[in-house]
């Protein structure tokens, strides 16, 4: 048959093809994998639809998420590769999302949010802007992949940039992605914050997780960095903790992604932080009108990371997660530099 659905190896989720199943001539049903559970970040799928045949073909997808909480924010599927997307509407029924398409010949991945897996990074780290940085590898996950720290600048007051904890949020790489390559531009803005600040990111501090298309956690039974990370569960969480500690820094900015439609997330100690960071977002283009939902103390639970930076070092947090949708890939980078110098303005 000329159309079919394949599992992806890097980022791909489900990665059983017997998740997999052909209910009709081109009709499929996908049940997407979690690693445990939590119907708050049962959002990652990540398969390829091919047609192998020379006209577009009619297809049915169906997505049996296998939970009927938070389908409102499964009506829509991203489709495309690399840089270029669309987003699809769904129809809901129960736990089932469906996408008729009309699918032209040729592969696509398909997700809830545009793909970004372990090669993606490895890609933008062997010809990106990452070259403009010191990089060290910081530790290794617990598969034994390498993770990696950047810094850059010269500045007294150290700044640090994390994102990717939580693997189906790839709007965080893309993210944080376009902020390292903004600020290695060479601009009077970016050199008058290299001259205050010394940054230090750690892009992709959960690549086992990410490889394997999870949703949360640095692998099954593993460790959610961002709720659990102060407490050191695991090889990668102690990677982390250890940039954490060397680091000590006075700001920390952790980027996330997440599925509300159409607001962006701040989660902070301090409110007034969170009110001047977006003031300050507010003047830029890309977030004229835009709609913020903020929390307070939530990052002083026992397991946050965030909250023992805070203790330990007297880091001011700061945790962003961006939508995707209204989003395309290179707005979602270009997001990344306008955040760094709202968060760099906001802490000041």
């Amino acid at each position: 048959m000329s159309v079919r659905v394949e599992v992806v190896r890097d980022g791909g989720n489900p990665q059983d093809l017997a998740a997999i199943e052909r209910v009709g001539k081109h009709r499929f049903r996908v049940r997407p994998y979690s690693e445990d559970g939590d119907a708050n970040y049962k959002f990652a799928l990540n398969i390829r639809l091919i047609n192998d045949g020379a006209e577009p073909e009619p297809v049915a997808l169906e997505v049996d998420w296998g939970d009927e909480r938070y389908m409102e924010a499964r009506r829509f599927l991203y489709i495309g590769n690399g840089d270029h997307w669309c987003l699809t509407p769904t129809v809901l029924a129960g736990p089932v999302s469906t996408a008729n398409l009309l699918l032209s010949p040729g592969g696509y991945s398909v997700g809830l949010s545009p793909a970004y897996g372990l090669g993606e990074y490895e890609r933008w780290a062997a010809v990106g802007s990452a070259a403009a940085y010191r990089r060290r590898v910081a530790g290794l996950s617990n598969d034994g992949r390498e993770i990696h720290a950047y810094e850059l600048g010269s500045g007294d007051t150290r700044i640090l940039v994390t994102g990717r904890y939580h693997p189906y949020e790839t709007a965080s790489s893309f993210c944080v992605e376009g902020m390292m390559d903004w600020l290695a531009r060479p601009a009077a803005e970016q050199e008058a914050l290299l001259e205050r600040y010394t940054f230090t990111f750690v892009p992709l501090p959960n690549p086992d997780g990410v490889y394997w298309g999870l949703c949360k956690r640095t692998g099954p039974g593993g460790v959610d960095l961002s709720h659990e990370g102060a407490l050191g569960g695991d090889a990668t969480n102690r990677v982390l903790l250890s940039v954490i500690d060397a680091v000590h820094p006075q700001g920390f900015l952790d980027i996330h992604g997440w599925m509300y439609l159409e607001q962006d997330g701040l989660h902070f100690l301090d409110a007034g932080l969170g009110d001047r960071f977006a003031a300050h977002l507010s003047e830029h283009p890309l977030f004229a009108g835009n709609k913020w939902k903020g929390t307070s103390g939530d990052d002083q639970a026992e397991g946050s990371i965030r909250a023992r930076a805070h203790r330990l070092h007297g880091s001011v947090p700061l945790a962003v997660s961006y939508r995707w949708p209204g989003r395309t890939v290179a707005q979602m980078r270009a997001l990344g530099g306008p955040t760094l110098a709202a968060f760099c303005t906001a802490i000041a």
